[in-house]
């Protein structure tokens, strides 16, 4: 069983070998070490074989570091080529018990393991406002950096927020080191619940993004 494999998926080139990869999560996967829902993210590396493909299939394997953390409800994949010097995989969750969830950013090397110990950077709410929802975007402050935002929906009381972070970070990050970009009008707006961004819409050749509020 997948155990909710297949809630979220991204592919792209990671490592530059011409071929699409797929990143595929289960958010509901217990970890190796039996801690329920902490999520998993499995890695292909393209060309991907034709037929029934399952986890044990995988290239890269990584598993949630918390108990019903469910990492994996949001996935991104940066292509290499983009300013960061090789490609990646970000990964964000929604907390089930509520908590304040957090963003990953693996490289597209980083060894099969636990998400926490994979990571090169990773972004946190302010104490219980969760970050999780996330996408990939061009280089919008043209300087030859990709960029990705990371929606906070329940930041300023439920109103929510978007930032937008840069593909050659390295460490630990909350939201406040980031300048808010977008901001709900009213609580409970929950801004930044879904997201995807990439594409020019308006044909300026700046990338454009799409946020979702469900309230």
């Amino acid at each position: 069983s997948w155990d909710e494999g297949g809630i979220d998926a991204s592919a792209g080139d990671l490592n530059n070998d011409g071929m699409v990869d797929l990143v595929i999560s289960a958010p509901q996967r217990d970890s190796p070490n039996s801690l329920a829902e902490a999520g998993a993210v499995y890695v292909f590396f393209g060309p991907i074989a034709s037929g029934n493909i399952g986890a044990l299939d995988s290239d890269r394997a990584y598993g949630g570091q918390e108990e019903f953390g469910r990492q994996g409800t949001y996935l991104a994949v940066v292509p290499e080529g983009t300013g960061a010097g090789f490609g990646l995989i970000i990964v964000g969750s929604t907390d089930a018990l509520g908590g304040a969830c957090e963003v990953f950013v693996l490289g597209e090397d980083a060894p099969s393991g636990v998400l926490s110990d994979a990571a090169i950077s990773r972004v946190s709410g302010r104490g219980v406002e969760a970050v999780g929802p996330v996408t990939t975007l061009d280089d919008i402050s043209e300087d030859g950096i990709g960029n990705f935002a990371i929606g906070a929906p329940g930041a300023e009381s439920g109103a929510g927020e978007v930032v937008i972070g840069k593909v050659d970070m390295e460490g630990s990050y909350t939201l406040s080191d980031f300048p808010v970009v977008f901001r709900g009008e009213v609580a409970q707006e929950g801004l930044g619940w879904i997201m995807a961004g990439g594409g020019d819409l308006d044909g300026d050749k700046v990338s454009d993004i799409l946020i979702g509020s469900p309230h």
